[in-house]
């Protein structure tokens, strides 16, 4: 499983390994990554955070739309159907389901 298509502030590195957000700034939106295939039913994946960011907003979605139907948006949570996990600090893990906290 590799990163492969993304949004206009963050790139695909080390050959699809890692994506880096381009503009640190509070708010930068636009950072959305899509894999190279879809999740494989039962399949497991992990993610590393390898560098802390000075704006530590992260989120980690899952969706059953295809890139290719999905228009990069400022913020990704609306976007339906999916599902997140607000992995910043201090946010407790909310858990939302298109753009709504569960």
């Amino acid at each position: 499983l590799r990163f492969e298509s993304c949004g206009r502030n963050v790139r695909v590195k080390e050959g699809g390994l890692v994506v880096e957000r381009t503009v640190n700034i509070f708010g930068s939106g636009y950072g959305a990554a899509f894999t190279n295939r879809p999740l494989r039913i039962s399949e497991v994946f992990g993610v590393l955070i390898l560098k802390k960011s000075p704006f530590p907003i992260l989120s980690l979605g899952i969706t059953t739309l295809r890139p290719e139907d999905v228009k990069i948006t400022y913020l990704m949570e609306q976007l339906t159907p999916t599902w997140m996990l607000d992995c910043s600090p201090g946010s407790g893990g909310n858990v939302m389901v298109n753009g709504r906290i569960v």
